[in-house]
């Protein structure tokens, strides 16, 4: 069974330069732990603030047909949180 870790804001960085091209990796549990600590922020590994739920991206609205597409859900959650309706959800790779 895999242990999903949640890092602290003050941890939460990528240190991988190619993270957004291997978005696709974090839903693979196989590469789960190479992800976490090389794509933490991209795959939203990251714990949101609860007072922050907004979206960060202006054309959220207009994204929103992507909410429910899951090789999207780590940018939505990420940048779409309220719009995507993901203000409770972990956004981890189980869901």
């Amino acid at each position: 069974m895999q242990t999903w870790l949640i890092p602290d804001q003050a941890d939460c960085q990528d240190t991988a330069t190619n993270c957004l091209e291997n978005l696709a990796r974090c839903f693979d549990p196989a590469q789960y732990n190479v992800m976490y600590k090389t794509c933490r922020c991209t795959c939203s590994f990251c714990p949101a603030p609860e007072t922050q739920c907004q979206d960060v991206d202006p054309q959220c609205v207009t994204k929103a047909y992507e909410c429910d597409n899951n090789r999207y859900k780590p940018l939505m959650c990420r940048y779409c949180r309220k719009t995507c309706r993901l203000c409770d959800d972990p956004c981890s790779l189980l869901s």
